[in-house]
């Protein structure tokens, strides 16, 4: 191969061969344009030199121009979106822990068939739903939030939260989105009721043990239309959100449109926010684990309109994971690319040599296809908190 010095390289150059950084890593294929970015990085890295058995080749300017405007464009929005998030995290951690507090009242004085202004639940949906809409990336936080044991009031929040982001990729009105994450954070009422024995097991549950469970559908359900007296479109939730497209859910076992609309979201969102979750007998899995189990139980559990919504939102790794690339750099999934869920973009925090990039990097994987995902990555295994990590890089950029 012969070299070409990084100095001669230009925004909008290709050639008839792939272009190489060496032996094991790839610049870019045969034919693909080289982007200002692809140029910036190999300077950052200290690299001269790149290969390539190829020849330069004309490539019209006006479409180099037009690729580099909208990846600008993008890359722009990810960091400002992002940016925005972690401003709003102490924010987000109040209306969080206020939603908690707010379901761990309303189920108890439910239970007891007290006086309870239902509204005010209603209320926090209203504001979960604003929240979503106006912080995009806010997902940095709800990954990192594995702490502690969840019980039955924050899966119940993050369920609606999720389920909100799906209602927000359909296109729901606000009344619509509110009444969705409404519903959902109300439909495990019928859980207050078990034994902690049953809720804590660690062990395989028994026959009797599943039918309670199985149960507080039913009850929650009861709770919902007859002591609080909620439209049926809302309490069907609590009814329905156990069932599978395919029937082969409970308590009823009915499948597909049978099922009612928010039910159907309702259990994406509760699988999900159930994956990430620890408990007392799982620990939580990767967000990227979790959306591909999602992906694989969708063949026949869940809503494929509805299951296509939430991965066109939040791609199957979400805003907030980490990944290793092909080339072996590590970063943070700062945005989504709808449609193509396997190429997000990027914020690098080490590149791919291993060195800590002291200003954050991003790549843009739908315009650099020489690099790709190779793995999902742990923070507990990097040893980095993701949203100090995206504070430090950010505040450089």
């Amino acid at each position: 191969m012969k070299k070409v010095s990084v100095q001669t390289l230009k925004a909008g150059m290709a050639f008839d061969q792939p272009v190489y950084i060496d032996a094991d890593n790839k610049l870019v294929n045969a034919k693909e344009m080289l982007s200002q970015s692809d140029i910036d990085r190999l300077k950052n890295w200290n690299i001269t030199e790149v290969e390539t058995n190829g020849a330069p080749i004309m490539i019209q300017r006006e479409n180099v121009r037009r690729l580099d405007i909208r990846e600008k464009k993008e890359i722009d929005e990810a960091s400002a979106n992002i940016k925005q998030a972690i401003l709003q995290k102490s924010v987000f951690n109040d209306l969080y822990l206020k939603a908690v507090k707010t379901l761990e009242k309303s189920y108890e004085e439910i239970g007891k068939d007290r006086p309870y202004q239902i509204s005010i639940v209603r209320s926090i949906a209203d504001e979960i739903a604003d929240f979503i809409v106006r912080t995009p990336s806010f997902f940095i936080h709800m990954f990192n939030k594995t702490d502690e044991e969840t019980d039955i009031y924050r899966h119940a929040v993050n369920s609606a939260i999720f389920s909100g982001v799906t209602a927000q990729a359909l296109d729901y009105s606000k009344p619509k989105m509110v009444e969705l994450i409404f519903g959902i954070l109300m439909m495990d009422l019928g859980m207050a009721a078990l034994p902690k024995a049953i809720l804590q097991k660690e062990k395989v549950l028994t026959d009797e043990e599943k039918r309670k469970l199985q149960a507080h559908t039913i009850f929650g359900y009861q709770l919902l239309t007859q002591n609080v007296k909620l439209k049926n479109t809302i309490a069907i939730i609590a009814l329905q959100h156990h069932e599978h497209f395919d029937g082969t859910g409970y308590p009823k076992k009915i499948k597909g449109d049978s099922i009612s609309e928010y039910a159907r979201i309702a259990a994406i969102a509760d699988s999900f926010a159930a994956m990430l979750e620890k408990k007392t007998y799982h620990e939580p899995v990767l967000p990227y684990t979790a959306m591909k189990e999602l992906l694989t139980l969708g063949l026949y559990r869940y809503d494929p309109v509805f299951m296509k919504a939430l991965l066109d939102k939040m791609s199957i790794y979400p805003i907030g994971s980490l990944v290793s690339l092909s080339d072996s750099s590590i970063g943070i999934v700062a945005g989504a690319t709808p449609k193509k869920p396997m190429r997000p973009i990027i914020l690098l925090f080490k590149n791919a040599q291993g060195q800590s990039l002291q200003r954050g990097e991003f790549v843009h994987l739908m315009y650099h296809t020489d690099k790709y995902i190779k793995r999902a990555e742990s923070s507990f295994d990097l040893n980095i908190i993701v949203e100090e990590e995206l504070e430090r890089l950010l505040t450089k950029i």
